[in-house]
């Protein structure tokens, strides 16, 4: 009941956001509220394309396909570059990414994850720095727009917990400086809910709701 104002971010192969505004769930004129995918967070004209079709959209950089995508032919591009002048300063030699390019040729990001936590190498920790600032991102523009006492992090979150959000509450208050408030008044939280769960969940809440009952968001609302 105290928490009227909820947005939930799921972080998985894509981006995607469900908010509930004072009480209601946010739909949008046209149905397609929460779109945070495809919000811009990169400004540069070489930005990454996204599916969309835009440039520097917030699922270029953070979901997982494209991160997973994106670092393989980096890599690759690299490697080749390595050979050819015998120097690089970001070169792909760590182990985990030459063991998952000669097991599957390519690399996803679960090597990327757990490389990182697992493993404590320094590449994979820095491409999940830049992940986890994108999503702060993300976080931050959402607090100072729409004001949400919770802000819920599905998919990769639920798996990797307070060691991969932790630092994304703390690029958040950092960053976003000005009305602290906003910042202060709002908790940065990992989803209570299986990731596989919400698969079923998430779309059974969206169909009662368009028919008028209500019953499985509002159960939803009250356990978060």
């Amino acid at each position: 009941e105290q928490n009227k104002n909820i947005s939930f971010l799921t972080c998985s192969s894509g981006l995607g956001q469900g908010r509930i505004s004072d009480g209601q769930l946010a739909l949008g004129a046209n149905g397609t509220a929460g779109e945070i995918g495809h919000t811009i967070v990169h400004l540069e004209p070489g930005a990454r394309v996204c599916g969309c079709g835009q440039r520097g959209c917030l699922e270029a950089y953070a979901g997982l396909n494209n991160l997973a995508k994106f670092w393989h032919k980096e890599f690759l591009k690299r490697q080749e570059l390595l050979k050819k002048y015998r120097k690089y300063s970001f070169a792909p030699n760590e182990a985990w990414w030459i063991f998952a390019n000669q097991e599957k040729g390519t690399i996803d990001a679960k090597d990327i994850f757990s490389a990182c936590f697992e493993g404590n190498y320094k590449i994979a920790k820095k491409i999940v720095k830049e992940w986890q600032n994108n999503i702060a991102i993300a976080i931050g523009n959402d607090i100072k727009n729409n004001n949400p006492s919770i802000v819920y992090l599905g998919g990769v979150a639920c798996y990797w917990g307070d060691k991969l959000v932790e630092p994304i509450r703390q690029m958040v208050v950092k960053r976003f400086v000005g009305y602290p408030e906003a910042v202060q008044g709002c908790q940065i939280k990992i989803s209570p809910f299986d990731p596989q769960d919400l698969q079923i969940l998430a779309p059974l809440s969206l169909y009662f709701w368009k028919i008028g009952e209500r019953m499985v968001t509002l159960k939803l609302h009250k356990a978060l």
